[in-house]
């Protein structure tokens, strides 16, 4: 599913934190892709249902004031990082059991 058909089934705008270089890969026509400015970096991010002001004033409101990611964002982030290695450590766990 595209962010565009995201935020038209939502009825909400939708912001994307994009890899560099990879925003123009993952949208549509109806995608805008803006690279914004934040603390002496640049994010680049595809919006849809936003216009580009709009979702980069979105953004930076989400950002700690020392940092470049919406603190949300961070979160998920380090929570999924987490749940990765606990299933790859269950996983591993597994594996050594059955070969005993």
């Amino acid at each position: 599913m595209s962010i565009q058909d995201l935020a038209e089934r939502a009825k909400l705008p939708v912001i994307a934190i994009t890899k560099s270089g990879m925003g123009r890969k993952i949208g549509r026509k109806h995608t805008t892709h803006i690279d914004i400015p934040v603390r002496g970096g640049h994010v680049a991010v595809s919006a849809a249902g936003v216009e580009k002001d709009e979702a980069a004033r979105l953004y930076r409101i989400g950002c700690s004031p020392y940092g470049k990611i919406p603190e949300t964002v961070r979160i998920a982030d380090l929570l999924a990082e987490a749940l990765s290695r606990t299933k790859k450590s269950q996983s591993r766990s597994l594996q050594l059991h059955n070969f005993k």
